[in-house]
């Protein structure tokens, strides 16, 4: 089958609309960069949280699936890491430390969405340092939610939504044991403090924009 097509209108044609293409293309504005997450304020200087932690790591008794789950369970390893290093709490040089044994039980995210909410639930246990002892056991139920102001990208989105509610997860984490004046005023001998959801970490689902 032969098309049509005149020979002069061709030749002056297509070279005109890729160049209207790529001129559409160089003049496009692009998308600034996600801005990054505010770092968590630092702990005072005689807080008995200071360098509390020596040792953080995944539940060892976890079995992951495949290596996309072990690479969520490593990446929240990764932003709980970083919060509690930010207020000082976490000092990977110190020996001697209580370790922080980790599991992501839940993630429920969006598939897509102008406005993307992302739902963690997670476990946290603190072990004595003998590597003995539970002394700390918190359960946790946090949101974090990105717009398409903040990345046009959903998988973006998607993660900058995972990590505020991770952030969220360790900053009340951090809040917890303030309240509870760790490490002074826990004993091992009388079983580990269990802390469940409070009011203030009730999920809150905004309103979409």
């Amino acid at each position: 089958m032969t098309l049509f097509c005149p020979s002069r209108a061709c030749i002056v044609a297509v070279p005109l609309l890729l160049a209207l293409l790529l001129a559409g293309c160089e003049t496009m504005p692009s998308m600034p960069e996600p801005e990054p997450h505010p770092a968590h304020p630092v702990l005072p200087s005689d807080s008995p949280l200071r360098q509390a932690f020596g040792n953080i790591r995944m539940d060892p008794v976890v079995r992951y699936r495949d290596q996309q789950e072990f690479a969520r369970g490593e990446g929240f390893r990764d932003v709980v890491v970083a919060v509690l290093t930010e207020a000082r709490a976490f000092d990977p040089q110190r020996e001697g430390r209580y370790r922080l044994d980790l599991l992501l039980e839940e993630v429920d995210e969006p598939a897509f969405g102008a406005v993307m909410t992302v739902r963690v639930r997670s476990r946290f246990t603190i072990v004595d340092p003998d590597g003995v002892q539970e002394v700390f056991i918190g359960s946790y139920d946090s949101v974090g939610t990105a717009t398409m102001r903040e990345a046009v990208d959903g998988a973006t989105r998607r993660t900058l939504a995972l990590e505020r509610a991770i952030r969220d997860t360790a900053g009340d984490f951090i809040a917890d044991l303030e309240d509870l004046g760790f490490p002074s005023d826990m004993r091992a001998d009388e079983g580990p403090v269990r802390v469940q959801p409070a009011p203030r970490r009730a999920p809150i689902v905004p309103d979409a924009e």
